[in-house]
């Protein structure tokens, strides 16, 4: 039994954990207000929006993925990796951690779900007010949602600088109705409807029965 136990250690120790534990590829997911884009990844088409897709873990190479529709700009983004939590768990083996990194599943693709949008060209320039916000929103949702409920955060500070910057004030956050409609959003596109009206108006605003600005 106890030699059972040694070889299955050494096995784990020379394997990996993250190796060992961990997919050797991550679900992404690509939605858009947006109809008719097209995902391509090095030239071949892999999906419109909305569409998920497998993508293989790899530490040394970077996936990019480019968004095209007619009448838009075409947009590239690299999609984002962060370490895999399971990889530190091998902090006392160098062999582990160069297992997981040869095997690619040192690293893992996070944030797991993006929201797309593509400019239009020759947009007039009063259209493309709010859009560096609207991108912020839709990237960051969740941690803007946090970040309002506990009243203070960098993400909620990065919404006001880039209010500012594209409406010309922030947020009044001590306004009871408008971070309570923040927080209960259901989705990136509700919150920054509700932010951009909020700073349009300069005051307040109507919500219909379903929670959406008027």
């Amino acid at each position: 039994m106890l030699k059972k136990i040694i070889i299955i250690s050494f096995a784990m120790l020379a394997t990996g954990c993250a190796t060992l534990f961990s997919p050797s590829k991550d679900t992404i997911s690509f939605e858009s207000e947006q109809k008719g884009i097209t995902a391509y990844i090095e030239g071949r088409k892999v999906g419109d929006v909305p569409f998920s897709i497998d993508l293989d873990r790899e530490v040394f190479k970077h996936q990019f993925i480019t968004f095209k529709k007619p009448g838009y700009k075409t947009m590239q983004m690299r999609v984002k990796k962060s370490l895999n939590k399971t990889s530190l768990f091998n902090l006392t083996s160098w062999p582990s951690w160069l297992t997981d990194a040869i095997s690619g599943n040192m690293m893992e693709y996070s944030p797991g779900h993006y929201i797309i949008e593509l400019e239009p060209r020759n947009a007039p320039r009063q259209s493309r007010q709010g859009i560096s916000l609207k991108r912020f929103v839709w990237s960051q949702f969740v941690n803007i949602q946090r970040d309002v409920t506990r009243g203070h955060g960098d993400y909620r500070d990065t919404l006001d600088e880039l209010a500012r910057k594209d409406f010309h004030q922030a947020p009044d956050w001590s306004n009871p109705e408008l971070t309570r409609m923040v927080v209960v959003s259901r989705n990136p596109a509700q919150l920054y409807r509700l932010v951009s009206n909020w700073l349009q108006s300069k005051t307040s605003f109507t919500i219909d029965k379903r929670g959406e600005p008027l």
